[in-house]
């Protein structure tokens, strides 16, 4: 029987140094997108969650590297779930300061849950399931 992804921890940032969206995007600098009409379709809906995790895996996100400077707990909270147990893929959800990690079970993302409030009680942390097959 095949393993599902279907757990997911979310831990966000409360302090006084959060992101602004706004300082995010002029911190990346990018240029203007512009619609075009010969724009790649969307890339769902997606096979399984080992589907979207792989196409998220590739894609990334572009703020966060400005979001890490402008708030540098983004890049502690990032290191925390990266360095859980069992996480699959940990990720900074928008201009942040919230994040994400996906694990494969929902006990994973609960004891990920408890070591991190351990390690840093200020942190709003939240373990959930996705219901994702």
């Amino acid at each position: 029987m095949r393993a599902t992804t279907r757990a997911t921890l979310s831990a966000s940032v409360r302090s006084a140094g959060s992101t602004s969206t706004a300082t995010v995007f002029r911190a990346l600098a990018a240029a203007p997108v512009v619609p075009a009409n010969d724009s790649p379709p969307s890339p769902g809906p997606f096979a399984d969650a080992e589907a979207l995790l792989t196409h998220m895996r590739v894609c990334g996100n572009d703020l966060e590297p400005p979001a890490i400077a402008q708030c540098p707990a983004v890049g502690m909270v990032l290191d925390a779930l990266r360095a859980a147990s069992g996480v699959r893929l940990a990720r900074m959800s928008g201009s942040g300061p919230t994040c994400f990690a996906v694990f494969r079970q929902l006990n994973e993302a609960e004891d990920a849950a408890a070591e991190i409030r351990r390690a840093a009680p200020s942190w709003w942390v939240v373990p959930a399931s996705l219901g994702l097959r």
